[in-house]
């Protein structure tokens, strides 16, 4: 995280960095201030829903184009320059709604759910 300390967004990348979600490039840095390409949102996307890297055939970014591609996640300008955040809107809304890790229940949404109804029973409500 060399090239972050002092970001606004150091600690949701340290955070990103934690669950898997984000690996940085060969040097070890992150370049926030870089537009995040195609390919990277996609492996994002495809990590965050519980895949990793070693279970994917082939190399990098094929492999999460082509896993993004099956499970109907749109990958648009693929190997592209950069993703929009209407692009990455797009690859979310689908992922949200697709099983973590590939099968069963849980989804991302699911899980979104269970935290708002779980805040709603066990938050008191202020007075006013």
């Amino acid at each position: 995280l060399s090239d972050t300390a002092g970001h606004w967004a150091e600690s949701l990348i340290g955070y990103a960095q934690k669950i898997g979600v984000i690996k940085g490039d060969t040097e070890g840095t992150f370049r926030p201030e870089d537009p995040v390409s195609y390919d990277e949102a996609v492996t994002f996307v495809v990590r965050a829903l519980g895949y990793d890297d070693s279970e994917l055939e082939g190399s990098w970014p094929e492999n999460c184009v082509l896993l993004a591609n099956e499970l109907g996640i749109p990958t648009g300008e693929a190997g592209g320059e950069g993703a929009t955040r209407g692009d990455v809107s797009v690859m979310l809304y689908t992922a949200m709604q697709l099983p973590i890790g590939g099968e069963g229940e849980d989804t991302m949404l699911a899980r979104q759910s269970f935290v708002e109804e779980t805040a709603e029973n066990t938050i008191p409500m202020a007075a006013a």
